[in-house]
């Protein structure tokens, strides 16, 4: 827990730093992923431990696709509400200028380095300390998927110093339970949570082009 609390201030701290200084705000998605690869590496850890794999990749795109029916439809319904309510926007279907070069800006620098220090290096750490007691549709897990989420929230109400990002708490939910979930003979990957994290950012950001003021 100490290391957690270590790598966890040390990481967000140089980030927040980073990030006041334009020419050194490239550093941060290497900071989030080198920082845990480096443990790995120093520790002779094995990676796919980590969720570093790509087994079970299939089992990663079928859920990610089911993940993103159950949650995008309901999800539209209540932004295209909050939208007309308190902003009296409409839908007028569109998309981003760039979105394929800032798709791969979500993939490569936003979700992949965020679900390998949180997913991959904060859930392992947690599940060693406190175990995978419970199982829920086929995830064994334990404390350590809500405290990984509680410091995923935390990471972005710190770094943007805007409370309201407490609400990606949810989401790491999901993506922690994508983590966890695999077959009885091993454990999932980064892949699925990875996939799902980039698509939901891709996914808000149309949703932000498509509601535009009468």
């Amino acid at each position: 827990m100490i290391e957690i609390a270590i790598v966890f201030l040390g990481t967000l701290g140089l980030a927040r730093i980073f990030f006041e200084f334009r020419a050194l705000q490239g550093l941060i998605p290497v900071l989030f992923l080198y920082v845990p690869l480096g443990i790995i590496l120093i520790r002779k850890e094995r990676p796919e431990d980590f969720g570093l794999t790509l087994w079970n990749a299939k089992g990663a795109l079928r859920d990610t696709l089911i993940l993103c029916a159950i949650f995008f439809p309901p999800f539209f319904f209540f932004f295209s509400q909050y939208q007309h309510y308190f902003f009296h926007t409409r839908f007028v279907p569109g998309v981003p200028r760039d979105l394929l070069l800032w798709s791969l800006f979500q993939v490569l620098l936003v979700a992949l380095p965020e679900e390998v220090l949180y997913r991959g290096y904060f859930q392992t750490m947690l599940n060693r300390a406190y175990g995978r007691p419970y199982c829920f549709l086929g995830a064994s897990w334990g404390p350590g998927l809500i405290v990984s989420s509680a410091l995923f929230a935390l990471g972005h109400v710190l770094f943007s110093l805007n409370p309201l990002r407490a609400n990606v708490f949810f989401p790491g939910l999901v993506f922690g339970w994508m983590r966890e979930r695999a077959p009885a003979n091993g454990r999932g990957g980064l892949l699925g949570p990875i996939l799902f994290h980039a698509l939901c950012n891709i996914f808000v950001k149309i949703l932000e082009t498509s509601f535009v003021s009468p």
